[in-house]
């Protein structure tokens, strides 16, 4: 889930100034399509036996604090070598991955580890969001490439490791979060050269992402995710989840989640019928699709401007 909001614009500026002055690298990405290797491949530990943790990155305090789920207290934070960190996702065996958005890269931390696992690096792009598949693909959403803030890409890392690959959509210029559905296929939304709403997928092994109209799309991009049968997608414009049926290339608006108080472009469907956001610095629990008020709020400490969040192990829809 993946989680940046309206504070995105200021922290993009600030990794553009710092890539510009720092000189990221700016070697393009190669357009192959992923690899389906899987995340077993790196023996990663099973998820199974674990507790479940909130991961929370904070934009302006530089910091991936966690904490037990069951009640919000914090487990453990995380500083060293984050810089503008936004996005946060989680795959089945709990490995946490953040998109650290300043220093161009994902780093990857063990489930309750304090130490990083492994840095991916990124070839110039500015990472907002990430997502992970059932079969070990982990999906970064780039908002741009430095130094200059051009068009954006989604990179896949196989395996969850090694050397990414990149895919386009023919109508995103900036892409901002993602998720994918049951079948390995990702979704991944921005917006066009005109600063429109856009939707786009990229299918399994496919080497090109093709655009998805919506009969009613929302005002400004938001976080999206497979619920089960429709693609949930939020609309900061408008502080609402919408509902959409995915046919072809065009997506017919099922219906509208309002979620009450919540200020974060990031949610998370734990299960069909519960779906988490924040309401300030609280973390709120709703019903879903019905929405409306919480049912209960976790008050997690020690957050300035929480951005993104995800629960790890992860859970598959």
């Amino acid at each position: 889930m993946q989680p940046l909001d309206y504070r995105l614009v200021a922290s993009i500026l600030v990794a553009v100034m710092l890539s510009a002055c720092g000189g990221i690298g700016t070697q393009p990405a190669t357009a192959l399509p992923p690899a389906l290797a899987p995340a077993a491949a790196r023996n990663a530990p099973a998820g199974g036996g674990l507790s479940p943790l909130i991961y929370v990155s904070d934009v302006a305090a530089n910091t991936l604090t966690f904490y037990a789920y069951s009640n919000g207290k914090q487990r453990g934070s995380i500083s060293s070598g984050l810089s503008g960190p936004q996005g946060v996702c989680s795959d089945a065996s709990g490995n946490v991955f953040v998109a650290n958005t300043n220093d161009s890269n994902v780093i990857e931390y063990a489930h309750g580890a304090k130490t990083s696992s492994q840095t991916l690096q990124l070839t110039g792009e500015l990472p907002a969001a990430c997502a992970t598949s059932a079969t070990g693909i982990l999906a970064v959403a780039n908002i741009c490439s430095s130094p200059s803030c051009d068009a954006g890409n989604v990179a896949f890392f196989a395996g969850e490791s090694g050397s990414p690959t990149s895919v386009t959509c023919p109508n995103l210029f900036r892409y901002y979060f993602l998720g994918y559905d049951k079948k390995g296929d990702l979704f991944v939304d921005g917006q066009n050269p005109s600063g429109q709403f856009s939707l786009c997928e990229i299918a399994k092994g496919s080497s090109k992402g093709k655009a998805i109209r919506l009969d009613k799309a929302p005002a400004f991009p938001g976080g999206v995710q497979w619920d089960g049968t429709d693609l949930a997608v939020q609309d900061q414009g408008a502080a609402v989840i919408d509902r959409y049926k995915i046919h072809g290339t065009s997506g017919k608006l099922e219906g509208t989640v309002t979620l009450s108080g919540t200020t974060s472009g990031a949610f998370y469907l734990t299960s069909k019928k519960q779906v988490l956001a924040f309401v300030g610095a609280e973390l709120g629990f709703f019903h879903y699709p019905e929405g409306g008020n919480p049912t209960k709020k976790l008050a997690l400490k020690g957050l300035v401007d929480p951005l993104g969040f995800t629960i790890s192990p992860s859970k598959t829809l």
